[in-house]
């Protein structure tokens, strides 16, 4: 993004922040994250809330604290496990990173005491690291989300996208340095609330907020325009095929990754997708066999999948096929590959699926 300057001085006045922060004492929702400012605490529910809704990350956030209820407990579990407890989440490249985090921590004598240590952790971008820093351990860093970004933007009335990294170090000029003696967790967590239940994206409820009165977006009436949308890019097209190969039609072999290289620690089963949007993986020559076995092959579903940009268009093959269901043990073995089974009969346990394994699953079990 270009350089953003804004047109005056801007500054979050103290007597703000105070009205701020005496709405969300009063108005904050219960979430189990908010029960204490233990640090791993902290650290889980932040990865967790990245691009998820809270709806759906408080019965997970629970479940993975029963599971792993301190940073020890993840630190010395097995990646495979990690993997098990964030299904349903998504973006599981977050759960990597919060175990290799885990695992660095551990051997630490202590947590981090500032920012740029934060930073150094594996995967911590800004927003993470300012967040733990800031509610952990109250160090005076704006944690700037998506919903901090809109209330702050829409406050200044600036008007520029939210990804504008000029724009963030101004909002953090215009913050840090004024309120630095508040509890910046305090601050931080009153300004995620407020973007998320009254400064919401569209119709944002105005007339119910704290900050109205000083609101440059809702003296303008602008505040519904900012921040400025992203332009919008069509999702890249790519057709390929999922084979069910098992010994029986009711279940299937699974193995981690895909072609695309993404879902790399996931279980999947095979999926063919076309040469020119291939990485190196171990199993494209048995797909290629795969796609040629027309006889042993039965065509039971099809479907449509978005991931990282790409529109997936997949017909799914149940496959019956005993040479090439030994060839897939045989490379396993050799190659020191997992692999894992897919049961065509819903269960609740099993390896680390991808939640499209499960949406393949899910036309699978609905197949004649």
């Amino acid at each position: 993004m270009g350089k953003f300057s804004p047109k005056q001085k801007s500054i979050l006045k103290r007597t703000s922040a105070d009205t701020l922060l005496s709405w969300y004492h009063h108005h904050r929702r219960e979430l189990p994250w908010r029960s204490n400012t233990d640090p791993y605490r902290v650290l889980v529910s932040e990865l967790m809330l990245q691009q998820t809704t809270v709806a759906a990350v408080i019965p997970l956030y629970e479940r993975w604290m029963e599971r792993f209820p301190t940073l020890e407990s993840l630190a010395e579990t097995s990646s495979d496990q990690v993997m098990e407890a964030w299904s349903g989440l998504g973006y599981y490249s977050r759960a990597s990173r919060l175990h290799q985090t885990a695992q660095l921590l551990r051997d630490r004598a202590s947590y981090p005491e500032n920012l740029q240590d934060w930073l150094a952790l594996p995967g911590l971008g800004p927003y993470t690291a300012a967040a733990v820093a800031s509610i952990a351990f109250g160090l005076p860093h704006l944690a700037l989300d998506t919903n901090v970004l809109r209330v702050l933007l829409r406050f200044f009335g600036w008007k520029v996208r939210a990804d504008n990294a000029s724009a963030h170090q101004a909002l953090r000029e215009a913050v840090e340095p004024t309120l630095s003696d508040l509890d910046f967790g305090q601050l931080n967590q009153a300004l995620m609330e407020l973007g998320a239940t009254l400064c919401r994206i569209r119709a944002p409820l105005c007339h119910e907020c704290p900050l109205n009165s000083e609101c440059v977006g809702s003296k303008e009436g602008t505040a519904e325009l900012i921040p400025l949308p992203k332009p919008k890019v069509a999702p890249r097209r790519t057709v390929g095929d999922v084979y069910l190969l098992g010994e029986n039609s009711e279940s299937a072999v699974l193995v981690q990754g895909t072609s695309l290289g993404l879902l790399g620690q996931l279980y999947q089963p095979l999926i063919d997708l076309p040469e020119e949007n291939r990485t190196s993986w171990p199993w494209n020559p048995l797909c290629e066999k795969l796609r040629s076995e027309a006889q042993k092959k039965q065509r039971i579903g099809r479907l449509v999948y978005g991931i990282s940009g790409r529109r997936l268009e997949l017909d799914i093959y149940r496959v019956l096929a005993p040479h090439l269901l030994n060839e897939f043990r045989n490379t396993a073995e050799t190659e020191g590959l997992p692999i894992a089974v897919l049961s065509r009969e819903p269960n609740n346990s099993g390896p680390a699926v991808s939640s499209l394994t499960r949406k393949i699953a899910k036309v699978w079990a609905e197949s004649p």
